[in-house]
């Protein structure tokens, strides 16, 4: 059978089997539809721990953060930032 969705922009007239395909969500208190694609359904969980849920406070790069003493930084703009911060270079 279809199933007739309606949402802000049009009418869907969607059978089961490509319901499954595309894995549309729906949500019903919002009236909208959302076609979630690959990345999206990798992604669509939040990360509140672990590598991928930090990110530079300067730049916003995942990679290479310096976590120590609450910097929160990455090396690249830490090494730019070191004199600033009050960090001294002894060798």
């Amino acid at each position: 059978g279809f199933i007739l969705y309606k949402t802000r922009f049009c009418r869907l007239l969607l059978s089961h089997q490509i319901l499954c395909r595309l894995r549309i969500v729906i949500s019903k208190h919002l009236n909208t539809l959302t076609i979630m694609g690959h990345s999206n359904v990798w992604n669509s969980h939040p990360k509140n721990y672990g590598p991928g849920s930090r990110t530079c406070r300067v730049c916003g790069n995942p990679h290479g953060l310096i976590r120590k003493y609450g910097l929160m930084c990455c090396r690249q703009c830490f090494r730019s930032n070191a004199k600033e911060i009050g960090f001294i270079k002894y060798r």
